[in-house]
């Protein structure tokens, strides 16, 4: 397993670092801790400053941000090194995401950890312009961290949204290979969805034949699912809700329900219409989750 960190002081990354420490990776996992300095407008227009004092005020500038980056990649590896992984320091300049997203295929990252929302961006939405780039372009798994205290003589409360997708399966499979042991506990949530509620036709939905087939099918793949789980881990369990025609709601109200530490969900459900993460159940848990939210591509 290769993690990539993005780390840049703020709580929200941070708590991506906590998570980790607290997740029972293979003991091979290796964690490469990054940071960021964004490439902005003084960076590129040093040629065009022709007064010396200027430039010195300029490098000063780069210095004080280098050595910022350097004292919290620090930071944050030392944090790290209790696990026994392989933990390397990374600090480079450019723009943010497509610097986060080429050191990802670099290290060739099974996993991106990035904090839902960066220092000093606004407080407006459930997650930052940065994130849901990194989100949006990334080709593998990400993981977006929400600050959320966890007690290391506590389980940690894993909520899969689980729709028999392909992402959802390999989401199984992946937890299903991990050492969870008595660490952690996870809650399989399945949410049997309707075409729409609109003029009451989901009422016509559910007396017909292919309902109660795809209902028996859900619950099917779903047991399948907690018996894959119960390799890893005995504290499991399953639930199958009828929901309507979103199953966003219901995954965000299980969430607080059981004070979820972690939601993972699939890129792409299986769907009716294939649609991209914007715009999908996936997408709006990342949006609305009360804790950190794991994407987990097919």
């Amino acid at each position: 397993m290769k993690i990539l960190v993005c780390v840049d002081g703020s709580d929200y990354a941070s708590a991506g670092v906590e998570l980790l420490r607290n997740f029972p990776f293979p003991e091979s996992t290796e964690v490469t801790v990054l940071y960021v300095i964004e490439q902005e407008a003084p960076f590129a227009t040093e040629e065009s400053i022709v007064n010396e004092r200027e430039r010195e005020v300029l490098r000063e500038l780069r210095t004080s941000l280098q050595e910022r980056a350097e004292e919290v990649v620090q930071h944050e590896a030392e944090r790290l090194l209790s696990t026994g992984w392989a933990v390397r320091e990374s600090t480079r300049t450019g723009e943010l995401p497509e610097a986060i997203l080429s050191a990802a295929d670099e290290i060739d990252a099974d996993l991106i950890v990035i904090g839902a929302r960066g220092f000093g961006e606004r407080r407006y939405s459930g997650m930052g312009r940065v994130c849901k780039k990194v989100i949006k372009y990334a080709h593998r798994s990400v993981l977006v961290s929400r600050p959320k205290e966890i007690l290391e003589d506590k389980r940690l409360r894993l909520l899969l949204a689980f729709d028999g997708s392909p992402a959802a399966k390999s989401a199984v499979k992946m937890l299903a290979g991990l050492p969870l042991a008595e660490r952690v506990e996870i809650t399989v949530l399945s949410v049997v969805t309707v075409a729409t509620t609109l003029y009451s036709k989901d009422i016509l939905e559910r007396l017909s034949e292919t309902w109660k087939e795809y209902v028996r099918c859900s619950q099917k793949e779903l047991d399948a699912a907690g018996v894959e789980l119960e390799k890893a881990t005995t504290n499991v369990s399953t639930r199958l809700i009828d929901g309507g025609a979103n199953a966003t709601d219901d995954i965000v109200e299980a969430a607080n329900i059981i004070d979820a530490h972690l939601v993972v969900v699939g890129r792409t459900g299986k769907t009716r219409f294939k649609q991209f993460l914007l715009g999908s159940v996936s997408s709006e848990a990342l949006e609305y989750s009360p804790c950190s939210v794991l994407v987990m591509i097919e």
